[in-house]
């Protein structure tokens, strides 16, 4: 990642040009900030968009400029000296590091906000600090490009991994073997608190306790996820298409989870909400048209003014959840939707709708999958792919239906029906009348059969196959036997010689209930 210069030590170059926007990699001034200027520091997730509109904002201006420091990403310098005549420091790095230089041990006044990818905490907000939203994030699930993960991987799994429940990927049906690494941010990172708050949700409303494969890394970088098949870490969804632009398809998304969030820029108080309202403010530079296309770059959306029903610049200490963003489009798109439907395992359809408008537009917005009028998931968009996975389906020929949700932006579309045969599994038991015989004795057995979905009993038939020894081959023996009421009685011919055998009772399955055996060894003496 390109750097800009850094102040470190007591000494500092200058002279370096302006950053080009179509390069929003680049963060840090080019210059030693004075007293006048508005200093901050923190989240690695806004740095990007900050940087971007801080280069627009100061442009032709010495004085009152918009100033904000990296996070500890890559190789820029541990310490940093926040304006002229300040003293050295170690460079905050995330949400949680930048809001502790605005109050208790660590208030530093040479920093007037901080950048937070997370809502204030009890501490910070009887601290009286103020965090005024300003953009809008999406926090998804990211692998490498070639990854062991399954593809479609739920809450209930992102909850099963990070509880170190499951372990390994061969775990999850799809999967392949490899020993899971599960990433987290590091510790003060708005994003990890943010990301821990919805595996809490996820589970219930119980904090879930970490297991062994989840490992700390620094937020949003795509290192330590690129060409590591094993690895699976939330990700910002904007910080995703510069990395991707930087290192096309290093990583991708997995699975339907996300989470749209408010960023931040937080104060010390009511009073500099005023105080640095023509930055921060509602009719202030960051909510202003000037700013949008600087945080686009940075992979964030800017956030709608209150006058466009929206929340950017209002100062709060409660999260924001009105996550109406400023771009809008005037006439909407024609959209096309197409649907795959396929069998993911017992009772489960895998459900995958495409949305195109157009060569270059990638429709975001949500998807609603259908079976006839019901909705039976809405499913959120992303670069124009809505997948879902539905469990619990009675067997049988289902069809659905995916309907794209009309936005601003684009029109609404629905697909074609897309069939898929659905089936469960079956149970068996098997009581084997006698399991030492001679070659007097009929051999029979009580087979049981019961569905796996509902316990119910199974319907269909059984037949016996029998081998002699362990390397002998399999022969089907004896009449097939209907089951009554999930249970059947099924008899043998005789064995004529003494020995070792295999009476292998299987299932022979139905249309929607999967095939299945049991063997039980018998000796003849």
């Amino acid at each position: 990642m390109s750097r800009k210069l850094v102040a470190s030590g007591a000494a500092i170059a200058v002279g370096l040009g302006a950053v080009a926007l179509a390069t929003p990699a680049n963060a840090e001034p080019n210059f030693l900030p004075n007293s006048t200027d508005i200093v901050g520091s923190g989240s690695d997730t806004t740095m990007l968009s900050m940087q971007a509109a801080a280069d627009v904002y100061n442009d032709g201006k010495t004085e009152g400029r918009l100033v904000s420091w990296d996070a500890q990403v890559g190789d820029v310098p541990a310490m940093i000296i926040p304006r002229a005549g300040a003293t050295e420091v170690k460079r905050p790095n995330g949400s949680g590091d930048g809001k502790k230089t605005l109050y208790g041990a660590g208030n530093n006044t040479a920093f007037d906000y901080a950048r937070s990818s997370s809502s204030l905490n009890a501490d910070e907000t009887n601290a009286g600090l103020q965090q005024i939203p300003f953009a809008a994030d999406i926090l998804e699930l990211f692998t490498a490009s070639t990854t062991n993960a399954p593809a479609g991987l739920t809450g209930a799994d992102l909850v099963a991994i990070y509880s170190g429940a499951k372990t390994d990927w061969s775990e999850f049906p799809g999967g392949k073997p490899g020993t899971i690494t599960a990433l987290i941010p590091q510790p003060g990172s708005g994003t990890r608190s943010f990301f821990e708050g919805e595996l809490t949700k996820l589970n219930g409303g119980t904090k879930v306790v970490y297991g062994s494969t989840v490992k700390e890394a620094q937020e949003h970088d795509p290192a330590p996820i690129r060409n590591q098949p094993n690895v699976i870490s939330p990700f910002s969804a904007g910080r995703a298409r510069l990395a991707n632009a930087e290192v096309p398809g290093g990583i991708k998304r997995n699975g339907d989870w996300s989470a749209q969030r408010a960023v931040y820029n937080v104060v010390r108080s009511l009073a500099d909400t005023t105080k640095f309202a023509g930055i921060f403010g509602s009719d202030g530079f960051l909510c202003s048209p000037a700013a949008r296309d600087a945080i686009a770059k940075g992979g964030l959306d800017q956030l709608a003014t209150p006058a466009n029903g929206g929340s950017c610049g209002q100062p709060t200490v409660a999260a924001v959840t009105n996550l109406k963003v400023s771009e809008a489009v005037k006439v909407a798109a024609n959209t096309t939707t197409t649907l795959k439907a396929a069998t993911a395992g017992a009772n489960k359809v895998k459900l995958t709708a495409t949305v195109k408008a157009g060569s270059d537009a990638v429709p975001t917005g949500q998807v609603q999958f259908r079976q006839g009028t019901k909705v039976v998931k809405t499913v959120s968009v992303a670069r124009g792919t809505a997948t879902t996975t539905l469990s619990k389906v009675t067997p049988g020929t289902k069809s659905y239906t995916a309907r794209y949700v009309a936005n601003e932006d684009y029109k609404g579309s629905t697909s074609r029906s897309a069939s898929v045969k659905v089936y469960t599994t079956a149970r068996m038991t098997v009581r084997q009348a006698d399991t030492t015989l001679t070659r007097k004795q009929t051999p029979k057995a009580t087979v049981t059969v019961k569905r796996t979905d509902n316990g119910k009993s199974a319907t269909g038939k059984v037949r016996a196959r029998v081998k002699k020894g362990s390397k002998g081959s399999y022969r089907y023996v004896g009449a097939t036997r209907t089951l009554k009421s999930g249970k059947a009685t099924v008899t043998i011919p005789r064995f004529t010689s003494k020995g070792t055998y295999y009476i292998n009772y299987r299932y022979l399955g139905t249309s929607t209930v999967k095939a299945t055996s049991k063997t039980v060894k018998v000796t003849v003496r």
